[in-house]
């Protein structure tokens, strides 16, 4: 991956899909919205960006696939990895998860050549990587705007 390439870590509920939409505008099983997935591509085809899975979509093996297959082939093809999963088991055997700033962070370092990056999530959780985030809304989901917004900020030199 050249430094030049940027590099969209992608959310699913809140962003492929919305608390707010009826199961008809769903595809398949797991919800996600065809008109969402629909802005998603136009993100992937505006800016030639690839996808990395910051999702917690990313810790079930079966929901990452239906994300691929409603992806399609060539928009699939895009995802260079997921972020890592740093939850950890305290010594009272209750289970700790980070924050999705910490998850993408520590993807970030192990790849010190990606300086372009946008962060399209419902969750604010991100820490000092604020400034690379799209929000959208739980109830909304990915909108006109914010791919479009999206594509600028992956763009921008």
């Amino acid at each position: 991956m050249s430094e030049q390439t940027g590099i969209l870590f992608l959310d699913v509920d809140g962003v492929l899909n919305a608390s707010g939409q009826t199961k008809e505008r769903f595809h398949g099983l797991l919800g996600i919205c065809l008109v969402m997935m629909h802005r998603l591509h136009r993100i992937l085809l505006a800016t030639d960006c690839r996808v990395v899975v910051s999702s917690t979509w990313r810790k079930h093996p079966a929901h990452l696939e239906h994300l691929k297959e409603c992806m399609g082939p060539v928009a699939a093809a895009r995802i260079v990895g997921t972020t890592p999963v740093l939850d950890a088991q305290a010594p009272s055997g209750l289970w700790t998860g980070q924050s999705r700033g910490n998850e993408i962070k520590a993807w970030l370092d192990k790849h010190p050549a990606v300086t372009r990056f946008v962060i399209l999530d419902d969750d604010f959780d991100l820490g000092g990587l604020l400034p690379h985030h799209v929000a959208t809304n739980t109830f909304e989901g990915l909108t006109d705007e914010q791919a479009a917004e999206a594509i600028r900020r992956l763009n921008a030199v």
